[in-house]
């Protein structure tokens, strides 16, 4: 840990996720995996889909893209794009590490031990809820268009309903 003074500065997990966020994350919101690219693939060859696209151990998907809201259930919108269906989660809470370990920017070793690299999820989760939840409530609606940057657990496998559940980073909801 940095020393200041001759004393251990305590990791602030809080200053980490503001830092990151700004600095790394949002200049690697363009770079997500296409939704039109990923998802065919994702259900043609769901292995292939983990290879090409997955990141942080093929187990998640950093991806982006557009799709018309067919329905609002609870705390997530139904999006149809393309020809499939994805889930976005938009009102809390936010479990998991989803969007620590989604974008791949992370890693348990970038970290002096478990308790901050967990500590860092927390604070990445109660962000999303403060920052980027709220305003969906309101704004996601049966018939709008809605384009994000999220991320999703991999599905264990593919079948009837949503290919993936996503985790917004950033969303623009179209009137």
């Amino acid at each position: 840990m940095p020393q200041e003074g001759g004393h251990v500065q305590a990791f602030d997990p809080v200053a980490f996720v503001n830092d990151f966020w700004e600095q790394r994350l949002v200049a690697e919101l363009r770079n997500a995996t296409d939704l039109d690219t990923l998802l065919p693939l994702l259900v043609d060859d769901p292995l292939e889909a983990r290879k090409s696209y997955g990141v942080h151990n093929a187990r998640y998907y950093f991806a982006k893209g557009e799709g018309r809201v067919e329905s609002v259930e609870n705390r997530r919108a139904t999006l149809k794009v393309g020809d499939a269906r994805v889930s976005l989660l938009i009102a809390p809470p936010v479990f998991g590490n989803t969007v620590r370990d989604g974008t791949g920017l992370l890693s348990v070793n970038d970290f002096s031990g478990l308790e901050a690299f967990n500590a860092v999820s927390a604070v990445l989760n109660d962000k999303v809820e403060k920052e980027i939840m709220p305003p969906l409530a309101t704004s996601v609606l049966v018939g709008r268009t809605v384009s994000f940057v999220a991320c999703a657990k991999a599905p264990e496998t593919v079948g009837d309903g949503a290919l993936l559940s996503f985790v917004p980073l950033q969303v623009e909801v179209a009137q």
